[in-house]
């Protein structure tokens, strides 16, 4: 009697199931890490702008606690590790026989986290679209004083904001060592607020409205 021997290729096809699903996986998981490496870029964005936005808060509170106008600096100063990340509120002080004012840091600064900056480019003094002011400013912080290039935001004696429709923006990435555009992979790694003509805040829900 002659026995008929069938090869079976079921193993082999079951290895190459295991094979498939093994690329498949790894396929999922490799993707994942992606989008958690992109992801961690700007994972510090929303405490840091809250940090920010309670900055500019306090700062409204002092400029009605003291009837003096106050302002939000943002630390400019080329060369430096506070360029961009450095705020700190500051009112102002009239001098006698002279018109300017003094301005003299109060309260608390904020140092942001290491990769996430002001955004001055994507920051708007007022509704009308043009940048942040910037100017040179002898500010005193402690017994500490000289001039320095600073960014800021004002509100005067009554809580109100002298930029109307302003927006402050944040963004992670980096800062280069000229020019103030933030160097970042996605535009989602921006974060920021409106101030309303009457000194409140209104965060910005979706960072694409920024651009």
């Amino acid at each position: 009697m002659k026995v008929i021997r069938f090869r079976s290729h079921s193993s082999e096809a079951f290895t190459l199931i295991e094979v498939t699903v093994v690329v498949v996986v790894m396929g999922i998981l490799m993707s994942m890490g992606v989008s958690a490496f992109r992801n961690s870029k700007g994972q510090g964005l929303s405490p840091a702008n809250y940090a920010c936005g309670q900055l500019f808060q306090r700062a409204r509170e002092v400029a009605l606690a003291t009837m003096k106008p106050t302002r939000v600096y943002i630390s400019d100063e080329n060369a430096t590790e506070r360029r961009g990340r450095f705020l700190t509120i500051a009112t102002g002080e009239r001098l006698e026989a002279e018109d300017n004012l003094s301005w003299k840091a109060y309260g608390t600064p904020v140092l942001l986290t290491d990769g996430i900056f002001f955004d001055a480019d994507a920051s708007l003094r007022e509704s009308t679209g043009k940048g942040p002011w910037r100017a040179l400013v002898d500010l005193q912080i402690g017994k500490r004083s000289g001039a320095g290039d600073w960014y800021y935001y004002e509100f005067t004696e009554t809580g109100t904001s002298r930029n109307a429709g302003a927006r402050f923006v944040i963004a992670a990435g980096r800062l280069p060592d000229t020019g103030n555009r933030i160097q970042t992979s996605q535009d989602e790694h921006r974060a920021g607020f409106l101030i309303q003509r009457a000194g409140r805040l209104s965060y910005i829900k979706d960072p694409k409205q920024i651009l």
